[in-house]
């Protein structure tokens, strides 16, 4: 498959990120990615994963190898003798300065030496290589226990196809491991596995259990497996069907991608690196060669780059160093090794994780080593001159300006200090872009960042932007002009302060976390950091580091990063001085866009744009005055005095269930999941959970019921509208939201306001511990991260000010939001069959512009306030903090919000979904006007909701029991469980969606992706289910039917088995597990078990979990399938297609 890790964020068709408006930092893309230190920069770049292809072929020279079978055999021996005696890690001497050292480096004018010592590596790493050059490195870490990653990257993509292996790379991906017998192997063991290719690398996963899991017959090692079906890559077979499968998947995968979002990571790529073959290279490659080729085609190519030599596996989690060399050598030990050699021409002899191209380079600092021949730009116009993208089905104006620079590995104490510099000043200027320019600003999405991208062999400076196409301009000037800013005066004391101190927070609390740092996320951070030749430290020694180069860092050196980040645009356009490297703007067509009258756009006023910013006149920044806490010691006491807060008696709902109110405590304490129920005087109910899987972080959500549903009493679309207004403001009481987005930025507090049909919700990370704040005393007055996220949590719901602005901010973002839905041929389509399935109820669709025109700020504000009352929000909280500590800061700032009843009109009843009375014609065709064909097919019907409740209000434990009269006493009593509906679901999901896999794709070849779903509401009464299918236009119709087809089979010829369903429970387990780590997902499973709007959720459905799922069979599965709605007269099917309008076909 294409790996797509959309880079711009939220740049395209409005998809603004969630915490932009209340802490744009995004914990400064963590600077210690993970607590191991890759550089900042060093992240995949955002579009890791859009697969391209080079021109130039590696050139090779055959050289053959005198006895290499002989060769071999001697090599493992000595092997497998300088195991023994092998190191962990290669640099053990290493050591970090200390601070005394830094200092007496500065007064005796020293710091060169200090700045050359190089970095210790991490301890427990344990790199090798084995006789026939495969590579290996091993990271025991034990997030979460009894599970390992096993990842092989072959350094082969789509920059090594020539000009007639185009979507080559992609495709031997598939045939190679994508139909592996031993790949099948691993399947119904609990483990997840794929691959993905990309311009530089492919590469091929399995995340697999120690063990293989109970009912498997005797417990087995899972390593050898997951290893075997990694080493058949290196030698797959190419069978005519193998082939053939294959091929049809990669067909219709590209037709799948090919999204307006796509087109535009592709026009961006294509603009940044218009003088080498990755502008001519991607990886979905070509239809009309993918069609062509044979099996001696796909062979030729797979024994040319598939070598051992040219692979390196990483192996992490919990396991044992000797016992994966042992395995490593033995499994792949036989391969022989390869008789072709690289010559040095490109990026990729500087380092083999790198494509074979070469670049012009913005800027003065360029090794003579990179200085390489380039190509003629792919569309003949000149190299660095603006390009424009116009398109019917982009909104929004985007724009993206570029500068390419090397890749500097960070190897010693002096790089990582220089990398350290870099993210304080883009966090200075993020924060200048997104926060200083809030009032009435020309964007709707703003970011200028520095990403190292081995995929690109080069390091990205960047500014990306999406605006209203009628003020284009304006968003060029200030973004110039603001980059102009930070290359000429640098940061002030001020906000050095406040980003090393950030720095320091976040490298902390990834220290805390230590091992507890999951296995997955350790494996991309360790392969980031190889592939841009980055040395790997553990994050205690990254604390260490992070706080040494804090301590050390001066205005004076901050200020020349600064400028070294902004000299593509000094100076533009004059002769001499660094320019950018590429810049593109993404404009809306005319007729498409609904701000019709914006001016036509070209290179010579986006020239004139970028020459006005340049040429303003520029002023020093200055600082703010940020709060070092919201409340004053003799505030919050007099709230406190006033409210008199406390926690009450009540019974929980378990208890209530069973009928025993004696049970009526102020404390409710499961010990089986740690959760603390608690119920406050002014009836806010609490739920608290003590975990230590995210160390020193914590989560708070605050639920309220209600969402879309009760939105016809003051508005259609007032809710969505109002919960987008409250994200776009921040003032609280009597501080502005610049000031409260900075106090967020400082404590690490991050809110993002949201609803949906039936539900509208706050989230609230931060950290537990107390930051590194350099503007506050040291003492026990210091504000905690964790009290600071209470203390907004408390001014959220008392001192909230509604702004006109940030209404009307609001309501740009929806009609851009409306705009996108009618161009997206998913959402379009999704829509429609919405609207028929419903009746074209409002709740259920996007917010359209009369509507959004209609309101205004008092009456979205009404509509949140409403369900904001004390009577029916419950809080859930989980984190690694003292329990005691958390309902402290309950009582004094949850426990102080004035009590508040709902009013009759907004409470939500459980009513039935709505279903339209028109049953005559339920299917419906959608085309939408594009340039490219695609299409997508839809088949929807009723179901249960997540609870089991079907549309009339039958439960499905009274279905069942209608059903099944004579079922036993142990069915009976696990069926009337609260949870098993929710868990019978979840299964029948995973077995319909294994079986649309093998059906539709598999054996028909129909489609690259088919997948099955449940809406899952919670409170209406019923549900629907929905199948998604994407295929080419000429058989999507096909496809829609054999889903259908796949739905009924289950039903009647091909039943669920006893197979499918210990597969699917395996899979729900694992996925469950991975979850609990989590504080987000504790605080999703919390939500409800106090709340009267989700009547059967209680604690029991946490505590049971494992119990529930065991208990459910083949026959619930089968019966629970038989009250959906799936026959031809219960099914709403659609077919929305795009292309040439439909009147010229």
């Amino acid at each position: 498959m294409q790996k797509f890790d959309i880079f711009l964020i939220g740049i395209f068709l409005l998809k603004l990120s969630p915490v932009q408006c209340w802490t744009s930092h995004v914990r400064i893309n963590h600077v210690l990615n993970g607590g191991s230190f890759v550089s900042p920069i060093a992240h995949s770049p955002s579009f890791e994963g859009n697969k391209r292809v080079s021109k130039w072929k590696m050139a090779t020279e055959e050289r053959p190898l005198k006895n290499s079978t002989s060769l071999l055999k001697r090599g493992i021996q000595r092997f497998i003798k300088s195991r023994k005696s092998s190191k962990i890690v290669e640099n053990s001497n290493a050591r970090l300065p200390t601070l005394e050292e830094i200092n007496d480096a500065k007064i005796l004018n020293k710091m060169d030496e200090i700045l050359r010592m190089e970095l210790p590596n991490h301890p427990t790493m344990k790199t090798g290589v084995l006789p026939n050059n495969l590579k290996y490195i091993i990271l025991p870490n034990s997030s979460p226990p009894g599970r390992f990653e096993a990842h092989m990257e072959v350094f082969t993509g789509s920059s090594d196809e020539l000009d007639k292996q185009q979507g080559m790379a992609h495709l031997v991906e598939h045939v190679a491991y994508m139909g592996s017998r031993k790949r099948e192997r691993l399947f119904g063991t609990g483990t997840q596995t794929n691959a993905y290719t990309d311009y530089h690398h492919t590469v091929f996963y399995a995340s697999c259990p120690v063990l293989t899991p109970p009912g498997l017959g005797k417990r087995k090692p899972m390593l050898p497996l997951a290893l075997d079906a990694l080493c058949d890559v290196l030698e797959a077979k190419c069978e005519p069907s193998r082939l053939e499968k294959e091929r049809a998947a990669v067909l219709s995968e590209m037709t799948m991608v090919n999204t307006i979002e796509y087109r535009v990571e592709c026009q961006v790529l294509a603009t940044l690196h218009t003088e080498n073959m990755l502008s001519r290279r991607f990886p979905i490659g070509k239809e009309e060669l993918i069609r062509a080729w044979q099996v001696p085609d796909i062979k030729e190519f797979h024994s040319t780059h598939y070598r051992p030599d040219n692979a390196i596996v990483y192996l992490i989690g919990d396991v044992d160093i000797a016992q994966c060399e042992e395995q490593l050598l033995k499994i792949f030990g036989h391969i022989k090794p390869s008789n072709v050699q690289l010559k040095p021409i490109n990026m990729k002899y500087i380092n083999q994780h790198f494509p074979p191209i070469t670049h012009i380079w913005s800027g003065q600092n360029v090794p003579e080593s990179h200085k390489m021949e380039v190509m003629d730009t792919h569309d003949s116009k000149p190299y660095g001159e603006p390009r424009i993208f116009c398109h019917n089905l982009l909104q929004a104006f985007s724009f993206h300006l570029f500068a390419k620079k090397p890749i500097e590995p960070i190897k010693n104490f002096g790089d990582f200090r220089k990398a350290v510099m870099r993210r304080i000043a883009l966090a200075a200027l993020q924060i200048r872009l997104s926060v200083n320019h809030r009032t009435d600003p020309p964007f709707n999405m703003v970011e200028f960042n520095y990403i190292d991208s081995p995929r690109e062999a080069c390091a990205v400076c960047s500014l990306d932007f999406t605006a209203d196409p009628l003020r284009w301009r304006e968003a060029i000037v200030i973004s110039v002009r603001e980059i102009r800013r930070l290359g000429t005066y640098g940061l002030t004391h001020g906000e050095l302060s406040r980003f090393s101190s950030m720095l320091l927070t976040d490298s902390q609390q990834l220290a805390a976390q230590g091992d507890r740092i999951s296995n997955s996320d350790q494996l991309n951070f360790l392969m980031a950091a190889v592939s841009g030749g980055h040395l790997f430290m553990d994050p205690k020694q990254t604390y260490e580091a992070m706080h040494l180069a804090v301590q050390s860092l001066t205005l004076k050196e901050v200020k020349e990063i600064a400028y070294e980040m902004s000299e593509h645009m000094m100076s533009y356009l004059k002769e001499g001085c660094t320019q950018p490297s590429a810049i593109l703007a993404c404009v809306p067509s005319k007729e498409s866009s609904s701000s019709a009258s914006f001016e036509e756009i070209t290179v010579e006023k986006i020239n004139e744009a970028i020459l006005e910013g340049t040429n303003e006149v520029i002023t020093p920044p200055e600082d703010t005055v940020v709060p070092s806490s919201l409340f004053t010691k003799e505030k919050l006491d007099s709230k406190i005095k006033k409210y008199n807060p406390s926690f009450k008696s009540f019974v929980d709902k378990e208890n209530e269930r069973k009928n025993e109110p004696e049970k009526a405590q102020p404390v409710h304490f499961d010990p089986e999941t740690g959760i603390i129920q608690r119920r406050l005087s002014n009836g806010i109910k609490v739920n608290i959970k003590k975990s230590h899987h995210e160390s020193q972080c914590a989560q708070m959500r605050i639920v309220a019921p209600g969402g879309r549903e009760i939105e016809g009493h003051f508005g259609k679309g007032s809710i969505p509208l109002g919960a987008r207004t409250m994200q776009e403001g921040g003032a609280v009481s009597d501080l502005s939201r610049e000031q409260i987005e900075l106090f967020c930025h400082d404590y690490f507090v991050m809110v993002a306001v949201d609803t949906n049909e039936e539900f509208f919700w706050i989230d609230l990370s931060f950290p537990t511990s107390k930051p590194h704040l350099s503007n506050t005393n040291e003492g026990d007055d210091e504000l905690s991260g964790i009290e600071a996220g209470f203390q907004i949590a408390n001014k959220i719901l008392t001192g909230y000010v509604w702004e006109e602005d940030a209404f009307k901010r609001a309501q740009q973002a929806y009609f851009q939001l409306y705009e996108a839905s009618l161009n997206s041929l998913e959402e379009l389509s999704s829509e429609k069959l919405m609207a028929k399935m419903s009746g074209d109820d409002s709740r259920f669709m996007s917010v359209p512009h009369d509507s959004i025109r209609s309101l205004n700020l008092e009456s979205v504000k009404k509509a949140i306030l409403s369900q904001l009352t004390t009577d029916s929000i419950e809080i859930s909280l989980s984190g690694d903090f003292e329990v005691e500590e958390a309902e402290k800061l309950v009582l004094q700032y949850l426990g102080t919000v004035p009590p508040s009843t709902r009013d009759a009109e907004a409470i939500p009843k459980n009513e039935d979904i709505p279903m339209t009375s028109d049953n005559d014609d339920r299917h419906i065709s959608v085309h939408l006007n594009d340039s490219d064909e695609r299409a997508v097919a839809y088949v929807s019907g009723l179901c249960p909701n997540k609870w089991g409740f079907l549309r009339g209000g039958e439960s499905l434990n009274e279905a069942l029991k209608r059903l099944d009269p004579k079922a036993s006493k142990e069915t009976l009593e696990l069926r009337n469980h609260p949870l098993f509906p929710s868990m019978a679901l979840s299964l029948l999901k995973e077995v319909i969606n294994r079986r649309l896999f093998s059906t539709v794709r598999e054996q028909l070849r129909l489609t690259y992706d088919a997948n099955f779903h449940f809406l899952g509401f919670e409170r209406m009464q019923g549900s629907w289910y929905l199948i998604t299918v994407t295929a080419n236009p000429s058989k999507a119709e096909a496809a829609l039917e054999a889903c259908k087809d796949t739905l009924m089979k289950l039903s009647t010829t091909s039943p669920i088995s006893y197979d499918n369903v210990e597969n699917a429970k395996r899979v729900v387990l694992n996925r469950h597990e991975n979850d609990e780590r989590t504080n987000q997902y504790w605080c999703e499973l919390m939500g409800g078990i106090q709340s009267e709007a989700v009547m059967v959720k209680d604690i029991s459905c946490i505590r049971d979990f494992s119990k529930v799922l065991n208990g459910v069979t083949s026959k619930d599965l089968q019966l629970l399938l038989s009250l959906m709605k799936i026959d031809k007269d219960g099914v709403y099917t659609c077919i929305g297609t795009s292309g040439a309008p439909v009147s010229k076909l």
